[in-house]
């Protein structure tokens, strides 16, 4: 199984660090953008290219509030993401309640997060079966969720807050 995988990767050779994982027959490569599971390529993001993707968003800032392991994105001053730097596999995100069932019901990659609201808050593994496309639409989602509840005064002041 692994031959077969590494002939279908040409720069598996180039790359630091694998993890094999023979029971979902799958090869992780963390410093890479994608793992290969029953032959056919899965796309994942990492916690490079989701910070890129929240900080893009207007009005967007980074910090650590628990400790100097949870990142926090937030829009001004409300929090609409986090992930733990210590544990990149799972991703924090702010979701309408009845989508927020909906997507858990669809896919194993998402659930109810740990700490947090279950209501309100989803966690994604990061490194599922979840599109990056799906990620975009998440991350999104959550910004848009949390910028629509700041107070007028402040979306007066942040004008490119309205996506």
């Amino acid at each position: 199984m692994f031959a077969k995988i590494a002939k279908n990767h040409e720069t598996f050779n180039n790359l630091s660090f694998f993890l094999l994982e023979i029971k979902k027959y799958a090869i992780f490569v963390p410093d890479y953008t994608y793992i290969y599971k029953k032959n056919r390529p899965i796309y994942i993001m990492n916690v490079e290219t989701i910070r890129d993707y929240c900080l893009s968003l207007p009005a967007t800032s980074e910090y650590f509030p628990f400790d100097e392991t949870v990142l926090a994105f937030r829009v001004v001053d409300k929090i609409f993401a986090m992930i733990d730097l210590s544990d990149t596999e799972w991703f924090v995100l702010k979701c309408a309640p009845d989508y927020a069932l909906e997507l858990r019901d669809r896919h194993p990659e998402i659930t109810a997060a740990f700490h947090m609201n279950k209501k309100h808050w989803n966690q994604l593994n990061i490194n599922g079966m979840l599109s990056d496309e799906l990620i975009r639409s998440l991350i999104l989602h959550s910004y848009r969720l949390v910028a629509a509840k700041l107070p007028r005064k402040v979306k007066e002041a942040h004008p490119e807050i309205n996506l």
